[in-house]
């Protein structure tokens, strides 16, 4: 009597999430950076673009890397090739100061349908991770991946909240330095001394291969600003750590 088959069990059906960019934009600006460094806005493949960034393939690790720059602007079309955009060119050449670069940012922020509409559902701020956590639980999120969703989107906020504070402390300085003019039937009194401007500093790490890190302070800040700089620095780090382990790990054929 021939041996029956053993019956083997279902396969367990995989749990994806909705689409959603897999960096935080303070990541995304430093890999379209490499785009840009390597070919400037000139129009080039996905296979080149993600080869620029680190990956050996379109699908898997690399072609969710290409998703994120083009879910938050990052890479525009041309034809059937994809360059650098023009609010990513601007983004890399702006002072951190500008105005400009501070509602590209925000611009950026909005541009991902996940980012906009849980910016939408909290307009007076961000709730707890226990908050958030529920929200993309009825949006459909795989439980395992909600951890690093949130890191990512809380990195993304933390990066326009410290954009906007940089222009409203560049227009302040820019307001100290030219008072409106007084008119002549006014009395005149001595203006007040101007508060010392804390910051402008600048602070650079070399790494032991050829890149670096550069950290710039610019105008005056609080301790409250340092704690938002302390916890984007922190979860800017971690989302580069993941997109090495994510580029270690793509299998090399």
């Amino acid at each position: 009597m021939a041996d029956q088959a053993t019956p083997q069990p279902p396969k367990k059906a995989t749990h994806r999430s909705p689409n959603y960019p897999a960096f935080s934009l303070a990541v995304a600006i430093t890999k379209v950076k490499a785009v840009y460094d390597a070919d400037k806005r000139t129009p080039t493949t996905p296979e080149v673009i993600v080869g620029h960034l680190g990956y050996k393939h379109t699908d898997g690790p690399g072609g969710r890397a290409l998703s994120c720059l083009r879910q938050y602007g990052l890479l525009e079309q041309a034809g059937s090739n994809w360059r650098v955009s023009d609010a990513a060119f601007n983004l890399l050449h702006l002072p951190e100061s500008d105005p400009t670069r501070a509602t590209l940012l925000r611009e950026a922020a909005r541009k991902p349908n996940l980012y906009r509409q849980l910016q939408d559902d909290y307009p007076d701020g961000l709730p707890s991770d226990a908050a958030l956590k529920s929200n993309l639980l009825k949006r459909g999120f795989n439980p395992e991946s909600l951890e690093s969703v949130i890191l990512d989107f809380r990195t993304t906020m933390a990066l326009v909240k410290v954009a906007d504070g940089l222009h409203n402390g560049a227009e302040d300085e820019s307001k100290m330095e030219n008072p409106p003019a007084i008119e002549q039937n006014q009395q005149k009194t001595p203006p007040p001394p101007k508060p010392p401007i804390i910051g402008q500093k600048a602070y650079e790490f070399a790494f032991a291969g050829e890149g670096k890190a550069e950290l710039r302070i610019l105008g005056a800040y609080s301790s409250e600003d340092l704690d938002d700089l302390d916890a984007l620095l922190k979860t800017t780090l971690n989302g580069l750590r993941r997109s090495l382990k994510a580029a270690k790990a793509e299998p090399v054929q």
